[in-house]
């Protein structure tokens, strides 16, 4: 494991020992990092980035915080470390990684469908190191409310299986949206040490993800109305402001701010490179996709998942 750089200024600012989670849930390209930008403009509100990927991406591979340092460095999650795992950091984030890869891997997509559970005791060590971690980061920002933008229902079933409280905001797209944007190429600026586009896949894979995650989190989530949320990312963009104020009343933040101003260079691990540009970001939709999908590409889509998304409200 790489080690931490010299040790860090940064100082516990709360002493809560209450953490509240908020977890975006959703496919890939889904505009997962832009919600959780937005919603953190409230000073209330730390949005994490995909902590699902903290282990290997993080304390692994030492890829880029979005404030620019790599997460070995950057004070903010040094701090959160030695909060939550003190001296025994390795043992503690090798267990974590080796449960968590197994329980974020596509191959547990069927046993979810099936509604079959967890092996308990893996699941129950990932839920009580992944709950530690959420108070550490509550104490170190000063935030209750912790945003996870890790999307996996495979992950998600693990926290609701462990008893992780959680609230769900099922963030959904247009598949043709999805589609178009994992044919782009996109670079990855938190891989620092060598030029790295993220990954694309094609439009059966994508189409077949997309049905089959966001049916798992509505199977997962419906029987708890409370605490499960649906947006559309169309929606979100339309009028960001309006929707920012309803989910920020409906997280339980008590004076929401009415004015989101979404400024990066906060500490988000993992997610859409958008969070690494510098000021603040302007909530826009991206429509390339009704001129630049092919008629092939909107047959896959229609035959894979077209019922789905008529009823997700996408009939144009």
């Amino acid at each position: 494991m790489n080690q931490f750089c010299p040790t860090s200024s940064l100082e516990k600012t709360s002493s809560t020992d209450v953490a509240h989670c908020v977890y975006i849930a959703g496919t890939g390209r889904n505009g997962s990092t832009l919600l959780g930008m937005l919603l953190s403009s409230d000073p209330s509100v730390f949005f994490a980035g995909e902590l699902t990927h903290i282990w290997k991406r993080g304390f692994q591979q030492n890829q880029l915080c979005s404030c620019g340092q790599p997460f070995l460095c950057c004070e903010f999650w040094r701090a959160v470390v030695k909060d939550c795992f003190g001296d025994d950091c390795d043992a503690k984030v090798a267990e974590a990684a080796r449960i968590g890869e197994g329980i974020s891997s596509f191959r547990n997509l069927p046993r979810l469908k099936v509604g079959a559970a967890f092996r308990a005791d893996s699941v129950d060590r990932y839920c009580r190191t992944y709950s530690e971690l959420l108070k550490s980061i509550a104490r170190v920002s000063g935030c209750q409310t912790i945003v996870d933008s890790s999307k996996y229902p495979t992950d998600m079933g693990a926290l609701i299986q462990g008893g992780v409280p959680l609230q769900v905001i099922h963030l959904i797209r247009d598949c043709r949206a999805v589609v178009y944007s994992w044919r782009t190429s996109k670079r990855r600026p938190e891989i620092h040490w060598k030029d790295e586009d993220m990954p694309r896949y094609g439009p059966v894979q994508t189409a077949i993800a997309w049905r089959a995650f966001n049916s798992l989190i509505e199977n997962l989530c419906l029987s708890s109305s409370e605490t499960y949320r649906v947006l559309r990312y169309e929606d979100l963009i339309t009028d960001p402001t309006k929707h920012h104020e309803q989910l920020l009343q409906w997280i339980g933040v008590a004076d929401p701010v009415r004015k989101p101003e979404i400024a990066s260079k906060d500490h988000s691990v993992s997610g859409n490179p958008c969070r690494f540009k510098s000021g603040p970001l302007k909530v826009t939709g991206d429509d390339r996709w009704r001129k630049n999908l092919s008629r092939w590409e909107r047959s896959i889509i229609n035959v894979v998942c077209g019922a789905m998304q008529q009823r997700y409200g996408y009939g144009d």
